[in-house]
């Protein structure tokens, strides 16, 4: 006398989740690529992915249901915060989840803003004028270069690094042209920004008796 079930079933491993990155302690740049990462036992399919910017009295949805393939490529958003946390469950089972084991904090994004010369001026040859950015985010030294071909080749304002002060002294080249910009980069990334249009390098005025 015997009876079999009606139908299979799953005996193995617990299904679990363990957050891998970014698992605290992690300094993350605003609007930035990031790789979230995982690993899970058992039979999960999809997984729902979260994100609080205050120690996880509020969650906001990354994405509704991933596959299961143990990494993410999050947009990083623009909440600066040192209180951040991620949270990784199964889309079928939302007890089973993980959380960040401490936060990590979102920085500024790192961004250039070139205030003059920004297009329309004319500078004079031989004279010493003020290069003048702003910027936000960790950008401790800088690149100032000048263009009189509207950016199609570039040389240095100041030799080598400089510490990102907002301004340096640039004196004006014996280069006349009236397609000229300004350009101001991050020393050690991609980071930059450009004159929004030309001004002009022009020959100092001069006196005939």
């Amino acid at each position: 006398v015997e009876d079999v079930s009606d139908a299979v079933f799953t005996a193995g491993q617990t299904d679990t989740l363990k957050l891998l990155h970014p698992n605290g302690g992690n300094n993350i740049e605003a609007a930035s690529s990031y790789q979230v990462s995982w690993t899970s036992t058992g039979f999960i399919q999809n997984v729902k992915l979260e994100f609080s910017a205050d120690n996880g009295s509020n969650w906001s949805l990354i994405e509704a249901s991933v596959p299961n393939n143990s990494y993410y490529t999050w947009t990083v958003p623009n909440n600066v915060s040192s209180q951040c946390l991620l949270r990784v469950s199964d889309v079928d089972n939302a007890a089973t989840f993980d959380t960040s084991d401490s936060n990590f904090t979102i920085d500024p994004e790192r961004t250039f803003t070139v205030t003059s010369p920004n297009g329309g001026e004319t500078f004079y040859v031989g004279t010493v004028y003020n290069v003048t950015w702003t910027s936000q985010g960790d950008l401790s030294y800088v690149v100032v270069e000048y263009s009189t071909d509207n950016g199609v080749n570039w040389g240095r304002v100041q030799q080598g690094f400089i510490p990102n002060t907002g301004s340096t002294p640039w004196r004006v080249p014996d280069e006349v042209s009236s397609t000229c910009r300004v350009r101001v980069k991050y020393a050690y990334g991609d980071q930059n920004d450009i004159s929004d249009s030309t001004f002009s390098i022009a020959a100092p005025p001069t006196i005939t008796l």
